[in-house]
């Protein structure tokens, strides 16, 4: 009987090991269930053990030796997992606030959030509400800034008395006025400038109508001396560049110090420059910077590429004016760029290039007027060149031109030959 009663009592101490064993490494267990457990079975060991000594001294004896050991041990283990226990309690405790923080937090956050999002769907609607009265304002202003340029293109068509007008461009647009079409009346003169294609058209309907000119692409030539800013002198030869990969851009100076300075300000401005690939190109091939011994000369050299735009971009230009002999327009001194020809000054801009400007004048009135020749020979003065008609007339083998005037000089009154 006290075998058995042994045995039970070394399965409850296994039992009792395990669960320390549990207990100590059981940080992700419950401790409280742990404390409760540990103290029932113990409590139950404790109850066995005194029931076993009260029924044998001996064997008592030696089991009660087994209990102070155990208690011992059992005892600091209690000591340990309350310490735990007040430690997790404490833990939880400053868990159980930040989970508590961050709750709040969250719903602040939340709060916030909607609060925000109510405002900002406000705002959305508030622009929303602004951009549609935007674009209605846009609408109106775009719809008085037509009806103001159209008004002033109705008056400007009043003052040029225009008879007709069409909105188109290009090759096609040269055809169609050198030939008519349904809706285009054929006209007379093709003046002005475009691109490369108009020029051609030009040039292949002229003789079917007049022209102005055959336009070729933009050149400048920037005549400068010592003064001259070489930034200033950059900028205008990267303001003809920039129209077209053909444009020509050349500098003529007699400051041969001044040539280097003008390439590192073009080699700047030009990375700056939207379009520098067109205006690059246009350098690499067409563009030149030109030394030459003195200002007369850089003239002469002006005269004979008779450019488009010729800048006098030197201390005194005035007395360089009288030189200049070829050129569409002249520009005068530092503070005239040739920009203010394009856009503002107020001679016309549609100037000759590639050299033509050595016969030919910038489009300009006289190009919309036509001139007629008003013949009148009395009798008498008929007479006194009638020696003049028949040797001319002899000379050029050309009788019935010199039988024109004698008919009327032996004719008398009434038809019949004298």
């Amino acid at each position: 009987m006290l075998r058995s009663d042994t045995t039970t009592l070394f399965e409850r101490l296994r039992e009792a090991n395990i669960l320390l064993q549990e207990v100590l490494s059981g940080a992700h267990e419950n401790m409280s269930s742990l404390e409760h457990t540990m103290v029932t079975r113990v409590s139950e060991f404790v109850s066995t053990m005194n029931e076993l000594t009260e029924r044998s001294g001996t064997a008592g004896n030696q089991v009660e030796e087994h209990i102070g050991k155990f208690h011992n041990v059992t005892t600091r283990v209690l000591g340990d997992l309350a310490e735990l226990a007040g430690q997790f309690e404490t833990h939880g405790r400053g868990l159980a606030e930040a989970v508590a923080l961050i709750d709040r937090s969250n719903r602040r956050t939340e709060d916030t959030l909607s609060e925000r999002r109510v405002a900002l769907d406000s705002v959305l609607s508030t622009l929303d509400i602004r951009t549609d009265d935007l674009e209605q304002r846009l609408k109106r202003f775009s719809g008085l800034l037509d009806e103001s340029l159209d008004a002033a293109a109705n008056r400007a068509r009043d003052i040029a008395r225009v008879v007709s007008d069409a909105s188109i461009g290009g090759a096609q647009a040269v055809a169609a006025l050198a030939y008519g079409t349904a809706t285009i009346r054929r006209v007379d003169k093709i003046v002005g400038p475009g691109n490369v294609y108009v020029a051609l058209a030009k040039r292949r309907v002229f003789g079917e109508v007049g022209i102005d000119m055959v336009a070729g692409p933009s050149e400048v030539v920037v005549v400068a001396d010592g003064a001259a800013d070489p930034e200033w002198i950059a900028a205008d030869l990267l303001a003809q560049a920039e129209h077209d990969p053909m444009a020509r851009a050349v500098l003529v100076t007699d400051a041969e110090a001044l040539v280097p300075r003008v390439e590192q300000a073009l080699a700047r401005q030009l990375r700056a420059l939207p379009r520098r690939a067109i205006a690059g190109e246009a350098l690499a091939r067409h563009g030149a910077l030109v030394v030459v011994g003195g200002l007369e000369d850089a003239v002469e050299l002006a005269n004979r590429l008779a450019p488009e735009h010729l800048e006098l971009l030197v201390r005194v230009p005035l007395p360089l004016l009288p030189r200049v002999r070829h050129a569409g327009a002249v520009f005068v001194g530092g503070g005239t760029p040739e920009v203010v020809g394009d856009y503002v000054a107020g001679p016309s801009h549609v100037l000759p290039t590639a050299g033509t400007a050595r016969f030919s004048s910038p489009l300009g009135i006289e190009d919309f007027v036509k001139r007629s020749s008003v013949i009148e020979y009395s009798v008498r003065g008929l007479a006194a060149a009638r020696t003049h008609l028949a040797a001319l007339t002899e000379v050029e083998g050309l009788a019935g031109h010199g039988r024109a005037a004698e008919v009327r000089l032996h004719t008398t009154d009434g038809g019949e030959d004298a």
